[in-house]
């Protein structure tokens, strides 16, 4: 049976299609190679799914050290909702305001700062109230950058430029749980390690535009 559904998924691949393709998701990705703008937004979704999938993956491990290893689960499920929550308001307001990079560099800031925090007090309480700070502004970048990615790229583009944002966002998930996890045996050093990919992250959005109308791309390419 294996080898029938196989066989038949290689006739269906082959066949011609019954409907012609849509034009307006035909466009190339070869844009993408020299789109620097592009580029700078996929590393900071890099940056920012690579530091959640590390603190989602390691911070019981990390307070675990402290002596705070139970709470961890409340703590992620508390970060994570408040992300949800700034994920829900924070974009709109970042769109109409035109301030799309103002709220990443925002987004890094804090998480360089937050972190330092839990290394340097390891009460549950205060690190609950830092990761509901944290997990308000870092997963509310996730939508802000797509946004922008779409502004930028257009309608016939969007579809790639989306796709490429979040192949380079896993990656980051993979690259940073990887690096903490090389040293997990000193929280500080993890901690500070989710710091530093978080200062990249700030200084990357500096390379972006102020305002939006400096960011589009010129559709003609």
């Amino acid at each position: 049976m294996t080898v029938v559904a196989a066989l038949w998924v290689v006739a269906a691949v082959r066949s011609p299609a019954a409907f012609a393709g849509d034009p307006s998701v035909a466009a190339s990705l070869g844009w993408l190679r020299g789109d620097r703008f592009m580029w700078v937004l996929g590393g900071l979704l890099f940056v920012g799914m690579g530091v959640f999938n590390a603190v989602a993956t390691w911070l019981d491990s990390i307070l675990g050290h402290f002596g705070r290893g139970g709470a961890a689960g409340y703590l992620i499920a508390i970060m994570t909702a408040a992300g949800i929550l700034g994920a829900a308001v924070l974009p709109q307001v970042v769109a109409m305001r035109d301030r799309r990079r103002a709220s990443l560099q925002a987004a890094c800031s804090v998480t360089v700062v937050a972190f330092l925090a839990i290394a340097a007090v390891h009460n549950a309480a205060f690190v609950g109230c830092v990761l509901v700070v944290e997990g308000f502004f870092l997963l509310a970048a996730l939508p802000v950058v797509l946004d922008w990615s779409e502004l930028h790229a257009g309608p016939e583009r969007a579809g790639g430029a989306v796709g490429f944002l979040l192949l380079a966002g896993n990656l980051g998930g993979v690259v940073l749980v990887l690096i903490v996890q090389g040293l997990i045996g000193n929280p500080y050093l993890a901690l500070g390690a989710v710091s530093v990919a978080a200062f990249v992250g700030a200084v990357l959005a500096t390379r972006l535009p102020a305002r939006n109308s400096g960011a589009l791309l010129q559709r003609s390419l």
